[in-house]
Parts: structure tokens; C-alpha cells; sequence
């Protein structure tokens, strides 16, 4: 007869055993970060550079400055036609001329001029009134050579009367009767060149 031995459960050995604590500090796995960034990192994709919006900016600032240049040239061009429409015309303020009633007649006709009219005190200097038509088409002033050499001051206000002129004329002349010397005449036209020569002296 066999002993009896009493057989334990090793299960429930094992569950009476006491806890064994392990103190080995706990091995840590590093991983390399992927391309050197932190995972708590945002992956960030730097932005690509366009060159159009530079090229737009470059347009809208060219567009900008032709535009404020017009609108300038527009409001400076508007208030001198306002400023030339408001004020009188030469044509308005012009004076008809009238032949002095003491004028005596210095030539009966002058190509281009007409006859021609002088009072006695303006002799030799002038006014001269040239007239076609019974029309004053043009002053004439008699201005000496040696009057200018000396710095004579006897043209230095020469009356025009207030009328409308087309053009002038510096004609030099050589001495004739009553004239002993070269001189010229600066003739002050009311008509054009062209009526001008529409005046012949018949023979």
C-alpha cells in the first residue's frame, strides 16, 4: 500500500507566490524622427514663388499713374478753355481804325498797301494809314538807320490804337523824297499776306 502524498496544485502555488517587483529601469527605444522633424512638428511645404503678382502689382501701378496723369492733363486742359472762354478776345477789344482828319495824302497808291495817309505833326516818323477800299489795312512807322545806332529812344512806344493786326513787316527802303538816307519801314498788317498782294496800283 502506497503512501499517501499529498499533491498540490501548482496553480494554486503559483497564486500563493509572492509578486517579485522587477527594478530594472525599462529600456527606452528611440526612434529617429523621419528627415529630422519632431512629430509634434508640422510637416510645412515652403510656398512657390509666382512672379505674377509682381508683374500684376507693376501693371495696376503703370495703369494707376497714366490714368492720374490724364485726369491732370484733363483738368488743367478744361480750366484754361474755361478761363480763355470767359475772357475777351482780341477781336472784341479791337479798335476801327479811322483816318485823322488833318491826314494829308503822302502816296495816291503802294502795292500791297493802298493809299497812304499822314498828319503833318507825325512826319517823318508816322503813323502811316494805309488804305484800300476805304479800309485801314495796315500802320507803317518810318525808323531811321542812325536813330537806331544811336540808341534813340523816339520808337520805343509806338501807338498801334488798339486795332487788330495779322502780322508785321520790317522793310528796308532806300532814300527817296523827303528821305536822304536809308531807312526802314515796320508796317503793322490788319489783313493777311494774301490780301496783301490782292492790292496793285494801276498804272
Amino acid at each position: 500500500m502506497q503512501p499517501n502524498v499529498e499533491q498540490k496544485d501548482s496553480s494554486t502555488e503559483d497564486l500563493a507566490a509572492p509578486v517579485q517587483t522587477i527594478n530594472s529601469a525599462p529600456t527606452l527605444i528611440q526612434t529617429a524622427p523621419l528627415n529630422n522633424i519632431s512629430p509634434n512638428e508640422q510637416l510645412t511645404v515652403p510656398p512657390i514663388k509666382s512672379k505674377k503678382p509682381k508683374k500684376l502689382i507693376q501693371i495696376f501701378t503703370f495703369l494707376f499713374i497714366f490714368l492720374l496723369f490724364c485726369g491732370i492733363s484733363y483738368y488743367v486742359g478744361t480750366k484754361k478753355t474755361i478761363k480763355q472762354s470767359t475772357a475777351p478776345t482780341a477781336s472784341e477789344n479791337a479798335v476801327e481804325l479811322s483816318v485823322p482828319k488833318d491826314a494829308t495824302v503822302s502816296e495816291v497808291c503802294v502795292d500791297g498797301r493802298g493809299k497812304q495817309y499822314i498828319s503833318p505833326q507825325d512826319i517823318p516818323t508816322g503813323p502811316i494809314y494805309d488804305v484800300f477800299k476805304s479800309k485801314i489795312v495796315a500802320l507803317e512807322f518810318l525808323v531811321k538807320y542812325a536813330d537806331i545806332q544811336n540808341g534813340s529812344e523816339k520808337y520805343m512806344n509806338l501807338k498801334l490804337n488798339g486795332a487788330k493786326y495779322d502780322h508785321i513787316m520790317l522793310m528796308p527802303v532806300q532814300p527817296h523824297a523827303g528821305e536822304t538816307e536809308p531807312h526802314f519801314h515796320l508796317i503793322a498788317f490788319m489783313i493777311s499776306s494774301e490780301e496783301s498782294k490782292t492790292i496793285v496800283c494801276k498804272s
